[in-house]
């Protein structure tokens, strides 16, 4: 049926094939017009044939999808077009994905645009997404990494982009607590930055990355020269100042040098409230409609507010670690984690910030948290892994509050 096609029709599967998802008909047309060079009419055309012989699904929302049994025919025959008109069709694809995800955050689309990223290259922007929250939660990661790995290992790849590829897969190792690969792949980047004489963006990256292993490692010489080095490396720009503030922080964080990072993470915490427009007395006891409209000016950078966000919850914990208490930091981090929509942010801090109040005997104050923000989170999220934990601290602080059945209750909930 495939080899019966005309040309037009049979270079349309291959491109089509590229998604396997729907795809909206000014999606395809789109999609086609820049891939294959056949103009409105054309395209038309080719949809009856393929749309008459069944290779063309339409489904849900009238989208349109090849069939999966021809799609590995499509696939195979997009080969034969080369590799320009591939990479063309790619990019193409790709960008139609970043618009939707954009206008519309369908994320069921995520996964096939994070996979075009790593096909054409374009390493930086996935990267950056690696950082997000909603980027683990997907499920999406393990086929990522192994396409890191291959960009990597492959010589024709951009060495910009392999190193960050390789800056993602350190991410990924440090995230899980992985060590043993990192040596190795330090080495890989500081080569690379070396021989091709990469830009101040990855010499500084690859420092502080390393900086923060050091940390982890306990290796005390090490973190503070890396922080001096660091220091003079800096461009005199406010942005990267405060992201090697944060990074120092939260390594001394990990060596003990608490009153070092207490005065960073202060620094930091006062400079994004600043970049904001805002004060923290402004956010206090403001609800989340009032927060979003106080903050949601043209000049709002959007990664502001998960910056703030993390530089607060640094800050309690420095403060807890010092003997103080910095409850309040706490709750300010929960409400721009919850602005910034990272839900498994919110449920953790939250956790947190309910510990606090138990500790000062506030127990009502511990159940107001958990009941009105943190298990409303959970469960509007399904963070499934977080549940177990969530409802046996609620169940505990009923306990507290003297509603014993109530915490039995839950208990009994949680046993099966």
């Amino acid at each position: 049926m495939f080899d019966a096609l005309p040309g037009a029709a049979r270079d349309a599967v291959a491109v089509l094939s590229l998604s396997d998802l729907g795809l909206k008909p000014a999606e395809v047309n789109e999609l086609l017009l820049k891939a294959v060079d056949l103009n409105e009419q054309a395209v038309a055309g080719v949809i009856r044939t393929l749309r008459a012989s069944g290779i063309a699904e339409i489904y849900g929302g009238r989208q349109l999808k090849i069939h999966d049994a021809m799609r590995v025919l499509g696939n195979r025959h997009l080969l034969t077009l080369g590799a320009d008109a591939v990479n063309r069709a790619q990019v193409a694809l790709k960008n139609i994905l970043l618009v939707s995800l954009e206008e519309h955050r369908d994320t069921s689309r995520f996964s096939l645009y994070t996979r075009l990223l790593v096909a054409t290259n374009d390493i930086k922007p996935l990267v950056e997404l690696i950082g997000e929250e909603m980027f683990h939660e997907m499920g999406i990661a393990t086929d990522i990494w192994r396409s890191l790995e291959t960009a990597v290992a492959s010589e024709t790849v951009d060495p910009e982009q392999r190193y960050w590829a390789l800056d993602g897969l350190v991410f990924s190792d440090m995230k899980h607590g992985s060590y043993e690969a990192l040596e190795a792949r330090f080495s890989a980047m500081e080569a690379l930055i070396v021989k091709h004489e990469l830009g101040a963006d990855e010499r500084m990256s690859f420092a502080m990355k390393r900086m923060n292993f050091q940390a982890e490692l306990g290796d005390v010489d090490a973190v503070n020269t890396s922080i001096a080095a660091l220091q003079a490396l800096l461009p005199d720009k406010p942005a990267h100042q405060r992201v090697f503030r944060y990074n120092a922080a939260c390594a001394l964080f990990r060596i003990g040098q608490y009153d070092r990072a207490m005065g960073m993470a202060s620094q930091v915490v006062r400079e994004y409230y600043e970049a904001m427009g805002i004060t923290p007395e402004q956010v206090l006891m403001r609800k989340q409609k009032d927060l979003w409209d106080l903050i949601n000016k043209p000049s709002l950078d959007h990664a502001h507010i998960k910056h703030l966000a993390d530089a607060l919850e640094l800050l309690a914990m420095v403060a807890t670690k010092l003997g103080g208490m910095s409850t309040m930091a706490r709750i300010h981090a929960m409400k721009f984690y919850a602005l910034a929509g990272a839900a498994d942010s919110v449920v953790r801090v939250g956790q947190d910030a309910a510990d606090d109040f138990v500790f000062r005997r506030d127990y009502e104050g511990a159940r107001e948290i958990l009941e009105q923000h943190v298990l409303p989170t959970a469960l509007g999220e399904n963070l499934l892994g977080r549940i177990v934990g969530v409802r046996s601290q609620y169940a505990v602080v009923l306990a507290y509050c003297g509603e014993v059945d109530a915490a039995e209750r839950e208990m009994a909930r949680l046993e099966p």
